[in-house]
């Protein structure tokens, strides 16, 4: 009859571990996830791919400057490397960033609190992005670009001021011709498409990092290691926006005739970056913070009732165990001691200094330029 019993229950049993193996996910994947999962699939790294990519939009944008006259041929400007590259090395930055989150879920799985169709479901949130709105985030992009440069001709063409329109080929420092403008102009709708996909998977991927945190996190202060995993996504991600910025403005000669637009440019991005680092620590940095005081008030609570003890025991001439006493009492002051210098941050100090260090070393090397070009003749 066991037997029996087993051998019946076995095939419920078999679909019940199918049922609970099947994932349905909570939204198809957006176009730069399918891409990503076939390049993935190829026998080359995809950063390959990407850097050819960049190259094939390097040489086209040359080959139509020197044809057109933008530049002697044999020439080219440093900015058109970084114009050619920006749609790949934003490809290819998600692409890191989400294999960096994949593998930073996995660090994570010690601390996390969830169920098994619960972790999946953070899984692919966390390295996917939804179909429809990473689709229409990246075509309102370039709707809404269009129209700005439509209403900024409209505007300052009747008062005999330069649109942004005209200025395009002084900015990109290109030819003014039908051909050349048609080249540039197809390389930035896909700037500007790729751009509205890059902020929405750095919005989503971050939303989905907070939520972890502040609903799916089993807080041991004692083991924070798992918990600072995820702030390595989030430094990364700062880093590539601050790279990308800095390139921009080194490289970026056209520009500089436009300081408002610099200027916005450098506010936005520095606004981006902080807020990219700290905005999906915030809500761990919470719970650590209210489980350490719960940790310390039950440490004042015992180590006040050891006092109490103490003190009695010292008005009654009852020094029979005072030794144990006061090794308890030491013991206490040594767990408040230790639990003061926990840290509610859930970064180590290299991560931070890495960040500091993408931050400011770029800005002092500008200083130092600066300073040599004005005294040196």
């Amino acid at each position: 009859m066991t037997r029996q019993k087993r051998s019946a229950a076995a095939p419920s049993r078999r679909r019940a571990e199918v049922g609970s193996a099947a994932f349905v996910p909570p939204y198809p994947p957006s176009w730069f996830d399918r891409l990503r999962a076939r390049l993935d699939r190829l026998p080359i790294s995809p950063y390959v791919v990407y850097g050819i990519f960049g190259l094939v939009n390097f040489i086209v944008l040359t080959l139509v400057q020197w044809r057109e006259g933008g530049y002697p041929a044999g020439d080219f400007r440093a900015f058109h490397p970084f114009f050619a590259f920006w749609v790949p090395f934003m490809l290819g930055l998600m692409h890191y960033l989400d294999g960096l989150a994949a593998h930073a879920f996995d660090t994570f799985r010690p601390a996390l609190s969830a169920t098994p169709e619960e972790s999946r479901s953070l899984h692919y949130r966390l390295t996917t992005l939804p179909s429809r709105t990473a689709s229409l985030i990246g075509g309102g992009l370039v709707l809404a670009n269009t129209l700005l440069l439509l209403m900024d001709s409209l505007i300052l063409r009747p008062v005999g001021r330069s649109s942004l329109l005209e200025l395009g080929s002084q900015l990109f420092q290109v030819a003014s011709t039908p051909l050349s403008e048609a080249v540039t102009g197809a390389l930035v709708i896909g700037i500007w498409w790729i751009s509205g996909t890059f902020l929405y998977h750095t919005v989503h991927q971050l939303r989905v990092i907070s939520r972890i945190y502040s609903r799916h996190t089993r807080i041991r202060l004692l083991h924070l290691g798992p918990l600072y995993t995820f702030s390595r996504v989030t430094q990364r991600t700062t880093i590539g926006i601050l790279t990308f910025f800095y390139v921009f403005y080194l490289t970026a000669s056209g520009f500089r005739g436009q300081p408002v637009l610099l200027l916005l440019g450098g506010i936005l991005f520095a606004m981006i970056a902080a807020v990219t680092f700290a905005w999906p620590l915030v809500g761990v940095h919470r719970l650590l913070v209210s489980e350490k005081d719960h940790l310390l008030d039950e440490n004042t609570r015992r180590l006040e009732a050891g006092i109490a003890d103490l003190h009695g025991r010292m008005d009654r001439r009852n020094l029979s165990r005072i030794k144990d006493l006061s090794a308890a009492l030491a013991s206490l002051d040594l767990e408040r001691s230790a639990l003061a210098r926990i840290p509610t941050w859930p970064w180590d100090p290299g991560t931070l200094r890495g960040l500091v260090a993408a931050l400011i070393v770029p800005i002092i090397i500008w200083a130092i330029q600066l300073g040599a070009g004005r005294l040196l003749p």
